[in-house]
């Protein structure tokens, strides 16, 4: 198992055109994560400190079938903070995902910080990481207008 702080963390930071609540929000309403975090087969989500979540993502490559994610909500302070662990096949393990929200004159500034990933699978994750968050972007700027 891999142990948070053996390589550098993952950060990928947006600023979002939703208030912070909002923002909050769309990390834990299944509906939400399918629009953005996707493509999706499968969302199960218990919104509790303590609550599972399983998010199952179909693939797109040749490398074969959908991707298990699970993890557990450790810290839930809406609209400030997420903090959750995130295990999947390319996680050696549990890794924790923090999501520092705070306001911004545009919206909500995000900051996603992914601790105690293996250094073979920190790439992928950051631009899981971005992709998801600028589809999160373009859906959120489609809804104001």
């Amino acid at each position: 198992m891999n142990t948070p702080g053996t390589d550098a963390p993952v950060i990928v930071q947006r600023v979002l055109p939703v208030a912070p609540d909002q923002a909050f929000d769309a990390w834990l309403e299944p509906s939400q994560l399918r629009d953005w975090m996707g493509p999706l087969t499968d969302v199960e989500v218990d919104a509790r400190v303590g609550g599972r979540f399983r998010i199952v993502m179909g693939r797109e490559d040749t490398e074969g079938g959908p991707i298990e994610h699970t993890g557990e909500y450790r810290e839930l302070d809406r609209p400030n903070r997420l903090v959750f662990t995130w295990v999947s096949p390319y996680t050696d393990g549990e890794s924790v995902v923090t999501v520092d929200l705070s306001p911004d004159p545009a919206g909500t500034r995000l900051v996603l910080t992914h601790e105690g990933l293996p250094s073979e699978s920190r790439d992928g994750h950051a631009e899981g990481w971005a992709d998801f968050l600028d589809r999160y972007n373009a859906i959120a700027e489609r809804l104001k207008a």
